[in-house]
């Protein structure tokens, strides 16, 4: 890691630090891919992004060779170290706290937003936003119904469907596998930024 905390950039193949300390060789494709994540602050990665960094050795943009490559740069760094923000692209692990609403962030906004919502949805949003981190769903579900059966997953859906209908989609990220997150209102921007160049 560089002094600022983001990935140190490498030109070929590199030996990189994980957060462990250990150390892990990283092919020169992986490197270029995992130098994305150091690049311009917190911000979502979009999978053309990792295309462009792959290319060389991805002929054409395949969203599956996308994920193969992400996969392998998990196994090597950490299944943590990047975080695939469902339907947008990829987010560094590491940034999880940088990026999560808590409480330095409530205020008015925060507080009229459980007015509208109400009953389970506003007991949701409070609860994903206090965390300050990714809350698996059934967490979630256990908090809110005081179970996580999967009738009550069910009902969290529509809830949750309901508040990023209410929202915006930005307002609530769900994270594949690891569950779900309110994003600080910079990072709000930059995830709202990646899906309006993907739509």
């Amino acid at each position: 890691m560089g002094e600022d905390g983001f990935p140190r950039k490498y030109a070929g193949s590199a030996v990189v630090e994980r957060d462990s300390g250990e150390q892990v060789r990283l092919t020169p494709m992986e490197n270029r891919v995992w130098n994305l994540f150091g690049q311009g602050g917190p911000r979502v990665i979009r999978p053309e992004e990792v295309y462009e960094a792959a290319r060389e050795s991805m002929i054409l943009f395949d969203p599956n060779a996308v994920h193969n490559l992400i996969s392998r740069i998990r196994e090597k760094m950490g299944s943590r170290s990047v975080l695939t923000l469902s339907g947008v692209g990829y987010v560094w692990g590491a940034l999880i706290p940088q990026i999560a609403a808590n409480g330095v962030d409530r205020g008015g906004v925060y507080e009229d937003t459980l007015k509208i919502l109400g009953g389970d949805r506003a007991a949701a949003s409070r609860i994903i936003y206090d965390a300050g981190d990714i809350v698996s769903r059934e967490d979630l579900a256990q908090q809110v119904y005081g179970e996580d059966k999967q009738s009550v997953k069910g009902r969290l859906r529509v809830v949750l469907d309901d508040i990023r209908e209410k929202l915006g989609t930005s307002s609530v990220l769900v994270f594949s596998g690891e569950g779900l997150m309110i994003p600080s209102a910079e990072f709000r921007e930059s995830v709202d930024t990646a899906m309006g160049i993907m739509n």
